[in-house]
């Protein structure tokens, strides 16, 4: 039989091989891969980077402190080529001064957690299980991990790291150890680029770091020549005790003028005016207690622009809020908020030492110390420095004592439990003397005095001559100096050498023991008269 042949029309079944069924599996298997990736890169891999956290905190934090090393290292290259060029008589640019401390900042931030990692670990028998503190340390861990990286890729190089300009100012020395002020010196040098404003005021209470603020900012501005924002930045410490001619001098020495001795105020007003009436300055005012006549000193005022071309700016730290709106209609306020809980942590630890996290006795006393000092870094600072050298856990549990007891809080006029705290390092100086020679200092009118007077006054009340022999006295005199120093209770001046200062807050503290403790041990006698005219 003959084979029978297929209709014209018809065509041949499709089976399971064909390429259309082929076409269907491929694009199905392409759907299933597309739900598979997005399901790993959308809830998978989040997923198993958080469960990390809380199975793994070691890892994440031992990331985080070689990184830190890293950048450690090439922080140290960078300095060492500062230090080199210095000697050649070479300036850093101001970026890479600004790279420096922002890359300290990240090493400190990342000490300090690797400290809390191991603090809770050594309190767990080397292990934490408690996940939440786990979670916690390791997504900060990667966090700081992150800026690490990032600004390690910003390190400059040796041909970006040096002006050859002059600087615009004098610079100004600065505590080791300076918190929670990053985000006021943004503002503030955003302000100044935009110039949108002819005065800058910087409000908080005494020892709120207004001071510390302003020096950072003069030294930014001093050495940026390289940036041509100013010609002059010129850096004044008002004081209570505000002085028309002292204010003018000190302008005039920083400007490079000289001003005579007999000539009328008027005159100095008018050599200062017309010195910087086409001059780009950045002027500094510290400390003022009441509005200063801006006309009256020589600063010019009419000519300025408010806008990006403004390049005659004024900043001024004050107390009072209602200074700055006195002084100019268009002052833009910082206000300086007390610190954070671990801000003031890392401030206080700085200064006491590291027992204070290593100890886990010492700790809770710590703990207690920080929450009563306010967030005040001048409280923070000198509680710290005074407990550094206290081992046990007693001499830590006596000072706790200290400031639940004390009264200072209720001195009228007393700053919320500032004294409180302050009392603690006058309390652990080393003995009576050095007590009566810090009192003594209240007898010097104002708050400055050059070195050697203040050893001839501690002299001239008996309280260094333990022989006739007065080369020895003023070692004893210097030995005091440095004791009160090292306390906190004193400071150098910063502008003039073997000056001698002390802070508002702490002449402030001086009174009060004068007045309630009638000073002590044998000069028991005092006479107060008011501080304006001491």
């Amino acid at each position: 039989m003959g084979s029978r042949e297929a209709p014209p029309n018809s065509s041949p079944m499709k089976g399971p091989d064909t390429p259309s069924a082929s076409a269907s599996s491929v694009a199905k298997d392409a759907l299933l891969e597309q739900v598979v990736t997005q399901f790993v890169g959308d809830v998978w891999k989040p997923a198993k980077k958080h469960i990390r956290y809380f199975l793994e905190p070691e890892t994440h934090v031992r990331n985080l402190e070689k990184s830190a090393d890293d950048l450690k290292y090439a922080m140290d290259i960078v300095q060492g080529e500062i230090q080199l060029g210095e000697r050649q008589g070479k300036r850093p640019r101001t970026q890479v001064l600004r790279w420096i401390d922002s890359a300290q900042s990240l090493r400190d931030e990342s000490d300090r957690i690797k400290n809390e990692y191991e603090a809770r670990r050594k309190h767990a028998f080397g292990y934490s299980w408690n996940f939440t503190f786990n979670y916690s340390i390791s997504s900060a861990a990667t966090k700081k991990l992150i800026d690490i990286d990032e600004i390690k890729r910003r390190t400059p190089q040796n041909d970006s790291i040096f002006s050859l300009l002059p600087p615009a100012g004098k610079e100004l020395p600065l505590p080791p150890n300076i918190v929670g002020q990053n985000k006021y010196l943004d503002e503030i040098i955003g302000y100044i680029e935009q110039g949108t404003t002819g005065i800058i005021g910087i409000c908080g209470m005494g020892g709120s770091g207004k001071t510390t603020l302003l020096k950072q900012i003069n030294n930014i501005f001093s050495r940026a020549a390289e940036t041509h924002d100013f010609d002059h930045v010129i850096y004044v410490e008002v004081g209570q005790q505000q002085n028309l001619s002292m204010v003018q001098r000190d302008i005039a020495s920083q400007l490079g003028l000289t001003l005579g001795k007999d000539e009328s105020p008027a005159s100095r007003s008018a050599s200062l005016y017309n010195f910087l009436k086409e001059s780009k300055f950045l002027l500094l005012l510290d400390d003022l207690w009441g509005t200063l006549d801006l006309e009256k000193v020589g600063i010019p005022q009419g000519s300025r622009q408010i806008g990006p071309r403004n390049r005659q700016l004024m900043i001024i730290t004050t107390r009072l809020q209602e200074i700055c709106h006195c002084m100019t209609g268009h002052a833009q306020i910082i206000l300086l908020e007390r610190l954070e809980l671990n801000e003031a942590w890392s401030l206080f630890e700085a200064n006491a030492g590291a027992r204070v996290s290593n100890n886990a006795q010492i700790r809770d006393y710590a703990e207690s110390i920080v929450k009563r000092c306010g967030g005040l870094p001048l409280a923070l600072k000198i509680v710290g420095k005074a407990m550094a050298s206290k081992d046990s856990e007693h001499e830590w549990k006596h000072a706790v004592k200290l400031l639940e007891q004390s009264q200072f809080d209720k001195v009228p006029g007393a700053e919320v439990d500032l004294y409180s705290v302050l009392y603690i390092s006058y309390d652990h100086l080393p003995d009576e003397r050095t007590k009566q020679c810090f009192l003594l200092f209240l007898l010097r009118r104002g708050t400055i005095s050059v070195v050697t007077r203040i050893i001839d006054l501690w002299m001239g009340h008996g309280l260094l001559d333990e022989d006739d022999d007065t080369r020895n006295s003023y070692l004893r005199g210097h030995s005091v100096v440095g004791c009160l120093k090292r306390a906190c209770l004193l400071e150098e001046e910063p502008l003039r050498e073997k000056y001698l200062r002390m802070h508002d807050c702490i002449r402030d503290l001086a009174l009060w023991i004068v007045q309630t403790k009638q000073g002590g041990g044998p000069h028991k006698k005092w006479l107060l008269s008011d501080r304006q005219n001491l």
